[in-house]
């Protein structure tokens, strides 16, 4: 089984990513960091939540939220094409009674940063983890200058 970090801008193609490695019996997800992108930290991070919570994982992968905007440029969310909460406006779907098909989702982040996680992982099982990234590359970016100062 590979040890992964997925490190993803959660719009709707990541979301798609995530079901199929979550479901995926060669792979073991050791943690999942989030970075701006297909729509803002926030709400990538909450629909890492959103997939996790549809799938019923459990236990769940540590989740870290990472890098709020570009290194080098403004962010431009591509909203657009994920809609506002970068899964086709989810919001607007609505159970027969009126209530949200699908309702807030549960979940804690990690204690640390997913710069901080990512290294940690690492650090921890060198030479034995694969980073998955599906997003933009700040985070890694951020783990890479980190870690040569160290």
């Amino acid at each position: 089984m590979t040890r992964v970090i997925i490190d993803t801008d959660p719009g709707i193609d990541d979301a798609l990513a995530l079901f199929l490695a979550l479901r995926s019996p060669e792979l073991h997800i050791e943690a999942i960091t989030t970075v701006a992108g297909n729509a803002p930290v926030d709400r990538c991070t909450r629909n890492v939540f959103q997939v996790l919570e549809l799938l019923h994982v459990e236990p769940r992968p540590a989740v870290a939220q990472g890098a709020v905007r570009p290194l080098e440029r403004a962010l431009r969310p591509a909203v657009d094409v994920h809609g506002e909460d970068g899964l086709g406006t989810l919001s607007r779907y609505r159970n027969p009674d009126g209530g949200p098909r699908y309702p807030e989702p549960r979940g804690s982040l990690a204690a640390v940063g997913a710069v901080d996680l990512i290294l940690e992982i690492v650090g921890r099982s060198p030479g034995e983890i694969t980073l998955i990234t599906l997003g933009p590359l700040t985070n890694v970016a951020q783990a890479i200058l980190r870690d040569r100062t160290t």
